[in-house]
């Protein structure tokens, strides 16, 4: 993975991990459709932050795609939050 603003920048950088989160959302999610194909819609969302060395904070956020390969339920690529952090500088910010 590399920094989306120092890709659009040219810049180069290390990436950290800055943790992550999921919904939880319980229920049955999975089902036969019509012509007896199976599927799974799991609505819980994954949400990993990031750093990078430039100072850049981001998010990035993805769901489970549905394993019937006739279905485009879900994302399995994440997709990066564009509200989070546009060149924000973290505060709390240690080198590493």
């Amino acid at each position: 993975m590399i920094c989306p603003f120092c890709e659009k920048e040219g810049k180069k950088s290390t990436l950290y991990s800055g943790g992550c989160r999921t919904t939880l959302m319980g229920g049955n999610f999975s089902y036969y459709d019509e012509e007896g194909a199976y599927h799974y819609h799991n609505p819980n969302r994954i949400t990993s932050a990031y750093e990078c060395s430039n100072k850049h904070l981001f998010e990035t956020k993805s769901t489970k795609h549905c394993p019937n390969p006739n279905c485009d339920f879900g994302k399995e690529e994440p997709i990066v939050s564009e509200d989070f952090g546009k060149c924000q500088k973290n505060k709390n910010h240690t080198d590493y």
